[in-house]
């Protein structure tokens, strides 16, 4: 660096002239790449009401271009210790006025996220703030068409009222809740949105939902497509008939609800994309009416042996013309008799498959059994992801990642043993519990 400065003036001069050219040209690029890439960067946005205010402040003095290219907002109300005067100081100052800035929006998720019991009147008035000005602010706009609520404490239907352009709607809960609550903002949403076409509701308590008040007889038959219904007490479900559109299902851990099967199959109600977390013989019964199912993920327990057994060599068949994703879940040890017999080819079909194993089969018998799973599923055209969870093995976080990496292990060996054979390849996850899987790829 001190040699360049020995140059001559003159020569220095040039080069300061080139490196200043250079230099504006850089940042008028940046500027225009900026500008460029705005729509993408602004497209998502989330606002946490309990947070630093600038966000809320720069959208309320139009200090910021995000207003002009938001798509999907994310608006996160939490309770904390020592939250409560933040939270009413933003909702006071900037939050009406930023939401009203947003005029494109077309989805809208709400966090509705409170720590303890709420008793105090303040609480419940900052609840109350930031409800008015979700509802009156956003609820008018005609360009949303998707809301998802999330929440854990009590709410007002009413408030989502306004929202009366809605073609998805998903309401969430992370704790019990009296029925009626779930059941009045439902009916409140449906009544002012009849051309929904997806509704998903979840509970991790099951919760009761009254179907009688949330699909009235006397009203106009909804244009409802996808229905998801998870963790609920689904007892009425036999107000479903009055859907005539309805051709994609999800229902996993539900209680009640046990006629469901035979009520669709008597209405001649013919899914064509099914999620279900149990297995009973009315919903074979169902499966078996009917030809022309194109998706379906099913989960047989250790109990269902005889299920699986129907359902591989009765329904699938049924299905192999329409049928182009199938998502199993069974315990290896009941499917593996299955596959010696050599009767259920329309497996065949099955996108991604989940397997439960014994710990055990792992350690003592691993490469011998893990051989002939893998000649099983490499015949499968369609296969994308192979998921092998074990069970059995001892509690503890260190001893589910040394069984997924033994696991891992004898995958990668009997891998080593395969490569001179001609196979599709595809993605395989070993999951102990809950844990996160770990991924084995070709």
């Amino acid at each position: 660096m001190t040699g360049l400065l020995l140059l001559p003036t003159e020569i220095l001069q040039e080069i300061g002239s080139q490196v200043g050219k250079e230099l504006k040209e850089m940042r008028a690029v940046s500027r225009q790449l900026q500008l460029a890439l705005e729509p993408i960067y602004f497209r998502s946005m989330q606002i946490n009401v309990g947070q630093n205010s600038s966000q809320l402040e720069a959208l309320s003095t139009q200090t910021t271009r995000a207003a002009v290219y938001a798509k999907h907002l994310e608006i996160i109300y939490a309770t904390r210790d020592g939250l409560d005067e933040l939270i009413e100081q933003n909702v006071a100052l900037y939050l009406e006025s930023a939401l009203c800035k947003l005029k494109t929006l077309q989805s809208l998720k709400f966090f509705l996220l409170i720590d303890g019991i709420l008793v105090s009147g303040k609480q419940n008035s900052l609840e109350g703030m930031v409800h008015h000005c979700v509802s009156e602010c956003l609820g008018p706009l005609q360009t949303i068409t998707a809301l998802h609520i999330i929440f854990n404490s009590m709410i007002d239907g009413p408030n989502f009222g306004l929202f009366e352009n809605l073609e998805e709607f998903s309401i969430q809960t992370g704790g019990f809740l009296p029925g009626d609550a779930l059941t009045d903002t439902l009916r409140v949403v449906v009544y002012n949105n009849l051309q929904l076409t997806t509704i998903c509701v979840g509970a991790s308590d099951p919760c009761p939902i009254d179907f009688e008040q949330v699909l009235p007889r006397h009203e106009a038959p909804l244009r409802l497509g996808h229905l998801s219904l998870v963790g609920l007490d689904i007892s009425g479900i036999c107000a479903l008939p009055r859907l005539e559109s309805l051709h994609t299902l999800k229902l996993s851990d539900n209680s009640s609800g046990d006629d469901i099967w035979a009520t669709l199959q008597s209405q001649k109600m013919w899914m064509q994309k099914l999620e279900v977390s149990s297995v009973d013989a009315s919903l074979l019964d169902y499966l078996s009416s009917f030809s022309t199912l194109t998706h379906i993920s099913i989960v047989f327990r250790k109990q269902d042996e005889e299920h699986l057994q129907n359902f591989l060599r009765g329904v699938l068949p049924r299905h192999s013309d329409s049928l182009v994703s199938l998502i199993l879940r069974a315990r290896w040890t009941s499917l593996r008799p299955l596959v010696v017999s050599g009767n259920i080819a329309y497996l065949e079909t099955c996108r991604e498959l989940i397997l439960e194993l014994p710990s055990s089969e792992i350690k003592y018998d691993g490469g011998e059994m893990l051989t002939s799973l893998l000649d099983y599923t490499d015949e499968f055209r369609h296969l994308e992801c192979l998921t092998l969870i074990i069970y059995g093995f001892a509690p503890g976080r260190e001893s589910a990642l040394n069984t997924k990496i033994r696991t891992l292990n004898a995958i990668a060996r009997v891998r080593a043993t395969q490569r001179s054979f001609p196979r599709r390849s595809y993605i395989i996850q070993v999951q102990c519990g809950k844990s996160k899987p770990l991924r084995f790829y070709d």
